[in-house]
């Protein structure tokens, strides 16, 4: 589950009118959690009916593909085993579960943690859909921590923090998803070192938030103090864990369609099919517009959401993820809509590639937020007095 943060500018010496508008909730889901669960595997945990994630990647069950692994480290203020490690040549996904805590983060909801991870040597851009943000504004939280550096503030950029869920009574789970082609440069049978690192642990309370400044900015010739909102902290403990494994890429279960076809304009290279992921390449030629929109079904009508593009440009579709294709596919369809933000139903230009199969067992997502789940968002500072 991703942390929800909010951000805010006012006026210095006077309160954002969005006070006097009344409270401000945030939804967010804490998953149930059954004494049950602490014996069930990671990838089984997030792929249950249980979880609520919008992140489809999350939801797929790679138990069946993946390599156990027991790889464990401890330290007086918890305990990082490495379960269960997946990779395809293309996509690495390894599960974590985080154990044995301090009193003071026993109660937390989720507990994040910088993590800095490389395979081969080489830095993993972890996929900001499988557990991991990168942080590049200040945090309050973590004001601790960097009073040993150079502010009030914990605001490194581009740092990588990773969000343990919590999975079952004293402990917490994440999987981390990364692209990691480069790292086996064609040679899938090599074996490669895999490290992966944490620089502290943050126990968090998801039911309690509050606001901090983070300094002010010009708007104009006005000054403006700028906030941002997070949920409660509920301690910051430095710590030192790296784990390490040998990985080599299993590629039997990874089935790559030749297509070759150009249609409108765009030529469709290949589609790739694998436990992990469904990757469409298209050739380096074929040009798509930033208000393009493609859309990926199967036979069935089941509708497959991207979760990688291999760009910057996430609009770009050359070389994009998808969805894993589920377990009782035959028939893949890609639709390219031009200009599809602007007009969702068009018929678009069409690719239909067949495949022996899927890999991917159906998983449910959906799920009605409850009461529950909507979260008190407290006023800004001095803005009730405002409004009065």
């Amino acid at each position: 589950m991703m942390r929800t943060r909010c951000s805010a500018k006012k006026k210095v010496g006077t309160f954002l009118a969005v006070a006097a508008a009344g409270v401000l909730s945030i939804a967010i889901a804490v998953p149930a959690v059954a004494s049950s669960d602490a014996v069930k595997g990671i990838y089984a945990f997030f792929g249950s009916e249980k979880y609520y994630t919008k992140n489809p990647v999350e939801k797929n069950d790679l138990t069946s593909y993946a390599e156990k692994e027991d790889e464990t480290q401890k330290t007086e203020d918890g305990t990082i085993r490495m379960e269960n490690i997946y990779c395809d040549g293309n996509h690495l996904s390894v599960t974590l579960r985080l154990t044995d805590l301090p009193e003071a983060l026993q109660d937390s909801t989720s507990i994040e943690s910088e993590v800095t991870g490389t395979l081969n040597g080489q830095k993993l851009s972890f996929l900001g859909i499988t557990g991991v943000y990168a942080m590049n504004a200040k945090t309050g939280g973590l004001a601790s921590l960097s009073e040993q550096e150079s502010g009030e503030y914990y605001d490194k950029e581009d740092v990588s923090i990773a969000g343990f869920v919590k999975s079952g009574e004293g402990e917490y789970s994440i999987v981390l998803s990364a692209e990691c082609s480069e790292m086996f440069q064609g040679n899938p049978e090599a074996s490669l070192p895999l490290q992966l690192s944490f620089s502290f642990l943050q126990g968090i309370d998801a039911t309690s938030w509050s606001w901090f400044e983070t300094g002010t900015s010009l708007n104009g010739d006005k000054e403006e103090m700028n906030y941002n909102c997070e949920p409660k902290s509920l301690g910051v403990i430095p710590v030192g864990i790296t784990l390490t494994a040998e990985v080599q890429a299993d590629t039997s279960q990874t089935d790559v369609y030749s297509v070759g076809e150009t249609k409108a304009g765009y030529t469709l290279e290949s589609v790739t099919v694998s436990p992990f992921s469904t990757e469409i390449r298209f050739s380096e030629d074929t040009a798509f517009d930033s208000y393009d929109i493609m859309y990926v079904t199967d036979q069935n009508g089941n509708s497959y959401d991207i979760i990688d593009t291999n760009a910057a440009d996430t609009t770009t579709y050359q070389d994009s993820a998808w969805e894993a294709a589920l377990n009782d596919a035959t028939e893949l369809t890609i639709r390219i809509v031009p200009d599809g933000k602007n007009n969702l139903d068009a018929a678009g230009t069409v690719f239909t590639v067949p495949i022996d199969k899927g890999y991917r067992t159906q998983t449910i997502n959906d799920f009605d937020l409850a009461d529950d789940y909507m979260q008190y968002i407290p006023p800004m500072p001095n803005e009730a007095s405002d409004s009065q």
